[in-house]
C-alpha cells in the first residue's frame, strides 16, 4: 500500500516536473489567474510584459496590462469580461488583442483562453503570442495593395481586368470616363464585348485564338453608343491562381483628329501649291507682258528676275541680268540711296514702300522699291521701273503754260487796277463836290462800274490761284461773332440801297471762337450774301447761323436765304460751275463772271466744308455752306445769343462814348510803339508820361503818382520783369500791365510772377487796351463822341520821300497785289479803330524802323546775336502795330535765331527782312495806300 501510495507520488511528481518545464520553457506568454487575478506566470510573460519578476507580474491588475479602448472602439474591460465570459462558458476562447507592457508600450497579441480545474478550482489559462511583426507585414501589404489600387484608380490610362468569362472583374476610374459609367461596380459583372470588344461571343481573340494586341487601335463603346478610338495593349496574368486579361489603353481622339487636320492640311497644301504654281504661271505671264519694268532681288542684293520690259529698256540681256547686283543696274548717288533703303528695310519689318524719279537709260522713270519679308525677316525687294518721260514732259510744259497764264494775270490786274484805283479814287472826289444831280449820277455809275470791274478781277484772280493749286488756306482762331460783325457792316449799305431787310439770326447756341481761315471764310459769306442781295429786287436777305454734328465733329452751317427770283432746278447743278450763269442771254439783267459761286464752292472746299443750295423757281433761294469748327466745342464756350459779344461797330461806338481821367505810365522803347500807345491814351482823356527803359520806369513810378502803368517787356538799360520787380518791392500798388510781341505760353505767368497785375500782347489793339483798362480804372461815360486828334504829320508819302528818297523801292512792288501781301488792313481798322490813328502811326513806324533796320544790319554783320534779337523784336511789334504781317513774322524768325545764337541763320534771313521792309517802305510812300487796302477789304 505503501508502495503504491510511493509510486503514485513519484508519478505526480514526474508529472508537474514535466508540466512545469513546458509551462516555463513556452516562448509565449503563458498566466494563470483565477478570480482573484494572476496567480502564475512564465517568463516569457515578465519579459513580454517588461516586469522584474513573477512576483512583480502577479501584483498587475489586467486593467494594467490593455489600453483603455481597444480599436473596435470598446473599452477594454467591458471587452475583456465579454472574452473571459465565452471562455467560461466554452471552454476556450481565441481572438486578437491589444495589450501594453507595464511601461504604456502596445503591441498586437494574438490570445488564447482555456477554462479548466486545478487543485479543485476553477482557473483560466491565457496564452499570449506577440503578433506584432506579423500585423506590421499585413499592414505593410494592405498599404502596398491601397497605393496600387489608387495608382491604377488614378492612372491618366485605362485599367481594365477581364476574366475567362469574359466578364469585367474590375476597371479604374479613366475606363469608367471613357466608357461613360459613375463607378467600376458598374462596369463589373459586365461582358466585355459590350464595352472592349467586337469579336464573335463565341470565342475570344486573345484567350482561345492567341492574337497577340500591342500598341493596336481599337474603339470603346460608352454607354451612350458614341465610339472613341484608343490605343490598347492586352496582357494574359495570372491572379489568385486564375488566369485573366490585363488590358490598357489611352484615348488617341485628340492625336486621331491632328492627323485628321494634318491630312487635311497636306490635301490644302497641296491644293495651294497648285493654286500658288497657278498663279505664278498667270503672275509670270502677266508681269512679262508689262508695260513697266519688273526687278526681283533676294536679301543679298542679287537680282533673281526681270522681266522682258526691263531688259529692252535696259539694253542688256536677260542672262546678264540674272545675277548681277542691284547697284549694277544704277549710276550716280542712285546706288547709294537704294542700299541704304534696302539697309532700312532689314531694320525695320513694317517699312513702307519707297518712290524715286530719276533718269535711267536715257528717260525719265519712277523706281517704286517694295520689300518682301517672310517671317517677320527682310528676304529681298521688288522694283517697278516705269518709264515716265512723257508725264514729266507733259507737266514741264503744262507748268510753264500755267506760270505764263499767272503771270499774265497778274501782269492784266496790275495793268488793269493801276488806272482803276485811279478812276474809282477820283470818282469818290468828285462825288463829294457840288455839282448838278445829273452829273452826280453819271460820276456814282462811274464809281460802280470801276467797282464792278475790280470784282471781276478779282474773281478771275482766285479761280486761276485755285486752279494753279497755289491758293494756300491759314487756319487760324476766329472770333464768330467778330467776324460776321463785320460782314453784316459791309454788306448793309448795298440791302439799304435796294430797301431790302437784311437780318442776322441763329436758332442754335454758337460757339464764341472757331479755326479756319477767316479771310477766306469771309470771301465766300460775302460772296453769297452780295449774290443774294444783286439778284433780290424787293423783300430780305437772311443770313441764319447754327451749329451742327457730323461724325461726331462739330460743324458751322451758314445759311444766307433770299427771297430772290430763284433758280430754275434743272440750273441748279450747273452754278458752281465755272462761267455758268442761269440767264446766259446777251439781254440778261444781272452782270458777272460766272465765277462767283464757282470761287466759293472751291474755297469752301479748301476749308474742308460743303457748298449746297435748295432753290424754288420764283419763291428765293437758300445757299448753306458748312465748314468744320476746327476745334472741340465745350459747354461753357457756347454763346446764347451775339448781342454780348465783342463786334465792331459796338466797339467803334463804345470808344468814342468812353472818357478816363488820371496819370499813366508807358514804359516803352520802340518809338513807333510810344506815338500809337500814347495816342490811344491820349484820345480817351488820360495824360501820358513816355519812357524809354526800365531804369527810367522806376524813376518815375517811385518819384511821382500814377494810376496806370504800361510796361513793355524787353527794353534796353533793364527790362520790363526787373523794373515790375523793383516797382513792387518799394510798395507801390499801382496797377503794371505788361506789353509784350511775344506770343509764348508761359508769357502771362511770368509776367504775374515778376508783379505785373496783367498782360497785353502786341499788336495793341484799341479795344482790347480800352477792355483791359476798364478792369482797373472806371471811366466816364459821356453821351457826345470824343474828336478824332488831327495828324500831326503829312502822311507817309512825304515821310519816305525824305528819308529814302523819291520812288526809291517802288520798283519792289511792280506787279504784285500790294494790299493783299503787305499791309493786313481789315485787321489794322478792327484793331485801332479808324484812319485818322493809322495816318499818325505809319510815320512814326517808318521813322523808327529805318533806324532799327541799320541798327539790325550793324549788328547781323557783326554777330551780334543779343542786338539781333533785342533790334528784330521791336521791328516784330512795330510791324504788327501796322498791320505788315509778313515783315512781323520774318522778324519774329530773325528774333528767334538771335535768341539761339544762330548768327548764321540771321545772316541768311535778314535779306528776306530787308526785302519785306522795303516793299512796306514803297507801298506806303503811295498817297492812296489807305483807299487801296479799305477797297480791297470791300471787294474780297
Amino acid at each position: 500500500m505503501i508502495s503504491k501510495m510511493s509510486k503514485n507520488i513519484a508519478d505526480r511528481i514526474r508529472s508537474e516536473t514535466k508540466y512545469r518545464t513546458l509551462f516555463e520553457s513556452s516562448s509565449d506568454a503563458v498566466m494563470l489567474l483565477d478570480e482573484k487575478g494572476f496567480f502564475d506566470c512564465n517568463n516569457a510573460t515578465v519579459r513580454m510584459f517588461n516586469c522584474r519578476d513573477k512576483e512583480d507580474f502577479c501584483s498587475k491588475h489586467p486593467a494594467n496590462l490593455s489600453p483603455p479602448v481597444q480599436p473596435c472602439g470598446t473599452d477594454s474591460m467591458t471587452l475583456a469580461n465579454e472574452r473571459i465570459t465565452a471562455a467560461m462558458k466554452n471552454g476556450s476562447n481565441h481572438f486578437e488583442w491589444v495589450h501594453q507592457t507595464i511601461d504604456g508600450t502596445e503591441f498586437y497579441a494574438e490570445v488564447l483562453l482555456n477554462a479548466m480545474e486545478l487543485d479543485g478550482k476553477q482557473v483560466l489559462q491565457a496564452v499570449v503570442r506577440d503578433i506584432s511583426d506579423r500585423k506590421k507585414a499585413q499592414e505593410e501589404v494592405v498599404r502596398a495593395q491601397n497605393n496600387l489600387k489608387t495608382i491604377l484608380s488614378r492612372s491618366p490610362f485605362g485599367v481594365v481586368v477581364i476574366g475567362r468569362d469574359r466578364r469585367i472583374r474590375w476597371a479604374n476610374k479613366y475606363v469608367c470616363s471613357l466608357a461613360g459609367v459613375e463607378n467600376s461596380e458598374a462596369l463589373c459583372g459586365q461582358h466585355c464585348k459590350e464595352y472592349f470588344c467586337t469579336a464573335d461571343q463565341k470565342s475570344c481573340p486573345i484567350m482561345d485564338e492567341k492574337q497577340p494586341v500591342d500598341n493596336s487601335e481599337r474603339i470603346v463603346r460608352r454607354l451612350d453608343g458614341r465610339e472613341i478610338p484608343i490605343l490598347k495593349t492586352v496582357t494574359e496574368i495570372e491572379l489568385d491562381g486564375e488566369k485573366v486579361l490585363l488590358e490598357t489603353f489611352v484615348d488617341i481622339t485628340q492625336r486621331k483628329r491632328i492627323e485628321q487636320q494634318q491630312t487635311e492640311l497636306i490635301e490644302e497644301l497641296q491644293q495651294a501649291r497648285e493654286t500658288a504654281d497657278q498663279e505664278k504661271a498667270k503672275l509670270s505671264a502677266m508681269i512679262s507682258g508689262m508695260d513697266e519694268g519688273v526687278v526681283f532681288a533676294d536679301a543679298d542684293n542679287r537680282i533673281i528676275e526681270a522681266n522682258e520690259y526691263f531688259c529692252r529698256f535696259t539694253n542688256t540681256p536677260h542672262d546678264k541680268i540674272i545675277g548681277s547686283r542691284i547697284e549694277d543696274i544704277h549710276q550716280s548717288y542712285i546706288p547709294q540711296k537704294i542700299i541704304g533703303l534696302i539697309q532700312k528695310f532689314r531694320k525695320n519689318t513694317n517699312s513702307k514702300p519707297y518712290t524715286i524719279q530719276r533718269s535711267l537709260a536715257g528717260a525719265e522713270v519712277i523706281v517704286r522699291i517694295q520689300p518682301i519679308y517672310q517671317n517677320n525677316s527682310y528676304s529681298g525687294v521688288l522694283m517697278n521701273v516705269i518709264n515716265v518721260t512723257e508725264l514729266v514732259n507733259a507737266r514741264k510744259q503744262a507748268e510753264a503754260a500755267t506760270a505764263a497764264k499767272s503771270q499774265f494775270l497778274a501782269n492784266m490786274s496790275h495793268e488793269i487796277r493801276t488806272p482803276m484805283n485811279a478812276i474809282i479814287g477820283f470818282s469818290d472826289i468828285l462825288s463829294e463836290e457840288p455839282m448838278p444831280d445829273n452829273q452826280k449820277d453819271f460820276v456814282n455809275t462811274i464809281r460802280e462800274s470801276g467797282l464792278h470791274l475790280l470784282q471781276l478781277i478779282n474773281d478771275i484772280l482766285d479761280y486761276s490761284k485755285i486752279e494753279a493749286g497755289k491758293l494756300e488756306i491759314t487756319k487760324t482762331l476766329v472770333n464768330l461773332p467778330e467776324l460776321i460783325k463785320t460782314i453784316e457792316t459791309l454788306v448793309r449799305p448795298g440791302a439799304e440801297k435796294k430797301g431790302l431787310r437784311l437780318k442776322c439770326v441763329h436758332h442754335r447756341q454758337l460757339p464764341q471762337l472757331i479755326k479756319t481761315d477767316p479771310g477766306r471764310l469771309r470771301q465766300c459769306i460775302l460772296n453769297l450774301i452780295s449774290n443774294a442781295i444783286k439778284f433780290t429786287d424787293s423783300g430780305y436777305v437772311c443770313l441764319e447761323l447754327s451749329i451742327e454734328d457730323k461724325n461726331g465733329e462739330p460743324y458751322i452751317r451758314f445759311d444766307v436765304e433770299d427771297t430772290g427770283p430763284g433758280i430754275p432746278s434743272e440750273s441748279q447743278k450747273e452754278i458752281f460751275d465755272s462761267f455758268k450763269q442761269v440767264d446766259n442771254s446777251t439781254s440778261r439783267k444781272y452782270e458777272g463772271t460766272g465765277l462767283g459761286l464757282a470761287v466759293t464752292k472751291q474755297l469752301t472746299e479748301l476749308l474742308g466744308g460743303e457748298l449746297s443750295v435748295k432753290s424754288v423757281y420764283g419763291q428765293g433761294s437758300v445757299f448753306s455752306l458748312v465748314i468744320p469748327a476746327g476745334m472741340e466745342i465745350g459747354q461753357d464756350e457756347l454763346l446764347e445769343d451775339m448781342k454780348g459779344n465783342t463786334q465792331m461797330n459796338d466797339h467803334k461806338e463804345h470808344s468814342n462814348q468812353t472818357k478816363f481821367s488820371g496819370r499813366v505810365l508807358v514804359a516803352e522803347d520802340v518809338l513807333a510803339n510810344q506815338k500809337l500807345i500814347r495816342l490811344l491814351l491820349e484820345k480817351i482823356g488820360f495824360e501820358v508820361t513816355l519812357v524809354n527803359n526800365g531804369n527810367e520806369a522806376v524813376q518815375q513810378a517811385l518819384s511821382r503818382h500814377f494810376d496806370l502803368i504800361f510796361m513793355d517787356i524787353q527794353m534796353p538799360s533793364m527790362n520790363g520783369y526787373e523794373a515790375a520787380k523793383v516797382i513792387r518791392e518799394n510798395s507801390i500798388e499801382t496797377p503794371i500791365i505788361a506789353l509784350t510781341a511775344n506770343a509764348m505760353s508761359n508769357d502771362e505767368s511770368l509776367c504775374i510772377i515778376a508783379g505785373c497785375s496783367d498782360y497785353l500782347s502786341k499788336p495793341i489793339d484799341r479795344q482790347k487796351l480800352l477792355d483791359k483798362i476798364c478792369q482797373y480804372i472806371s471811366p466816364e461815360v459821356r453821351s457826345e463822341n470824343i474828336e478824332n486828334v488831327e495828324d500831326r504829320l503829312d502822311g507817309p508819302k512825304k515821310l519816305c520821300s525824305q528819308q529814302t528818297g523819291e520812288n526809291e523801292y517802288r520798283n519792289l512792288t511792280t506787279g504784285m497785289e500790294t494790299s493783299e501781301d503787305i499791309i493786313d488792313f481789315e485787321k489794322l481798322i478792327a484793331r485801332l479803330g479808324d484812319e485818322e490813328l493809322i495816318k499818325e502811326i505809319v510815320p512814326i513806324f517808318l521813322a523808327d524802323c529805318k533806324e532799327r533796320f541799320e541798327d539790325t544790319r550793324k549788328a547781323v554783320l557783326s554777330r551780334d546775336s543779343k542786338a539781333i534779337q533785342f533790334n528784330a523784336h521791336a521791328i516784330k511789334g512795330a510791324a504788327g502795330n501796322i498791320g505788315a504781317k509778313l515783315l512781323s513774322d520774318i522778324a519774329c524768325k530773325l528774333e528767334s535765331f538771335g535768341k539761339e545764337d544762330d548768327t548764321e541763320s540771321a545772316a541768311s534771313i535778314y535779306e528776306a527782312l530787308e526785302t519785306e521792309y522795303y516793299r512796306v517802305v514803297s507801298f506806303l510812300s503811295q498817297p492812296d495806300w489807305i483807299q487801296k487796302t479799305n477797297k480791297k477789304t470791300i471787294e474780297v
